[in-house]
């Protein structure tokens, strides 16, 4: 599927309100929603990693917006004179420079609320720690059968002694 929506596509589009960025598209492209002004909220169903120049600059409606912490980039004015745009829209990391004009004075990030555990499959060191309990436990289990299987003999001798 596609994973970019072509720059400058709504651009303009007084009529927009709210729109959700959908899960398959992992850049907000340049001028994408720039001077839709009557932009209120902005979701983000997928994980984008980058919002492009001005992306959304000039939404001067544009109140609700969280930028997840998966956006690795926040390009130049992306945000630039969305003036009604609250503080702590952030989830990663960000400088004010991006928000320039908007009524955003200051960034206070917050770290994303859930981090996916990483597949073992990809981890070597714990591929070869879950290796070697694996391998313990199964010199485990021969010792233990061995000892069981001597201490048996022992027994045995010792009762075909006493007879």
């Amino acid at each position: 599927g596609t994973s970019t929506i072509s720059a400058s596509a709504f651009k303009g589009c007084a009529s927009i309100k709210e729109i959700t960025i959908p899960k398959h598209v992992s850049k907000v492209d340049n001028s994408l929603f720039e001077g839709c002004s009557s932009l209120t909220t902005v979701i983000f169903s997928g994980r984008p990693h980058e919002i492009g120049d001005n992306a959304f600059s000039g939404c001067t409606s544009l109140t609700t917006i969280t930028v997840p912490s998966s956006v690795a980039k926040i390009s130049t004015n992306a945000f630039k004179d969305c003036s009604k745009l609250k503080p702590n829209c952030v989830e990663g990391s960000a400088t004010i420079q991006q928000f320039n004009n908007a009524g955003i004075t200051d960034i206070t990030t917050r770290p994303e609320e859930y981090v996916q555990p990483e597949d073992p499959g990809t981890n070597p060191l714990l591929f070869v720690a879950i290796l070697a309990i694996i391998v313990l436990l199964i010199a485990g289990a021969v010792v233990l059968k061995i000892f069981l299987k001597k201490r048996k003999i022992k027994r045995n001798t010792l009762v075909r002694e006493e007879e």
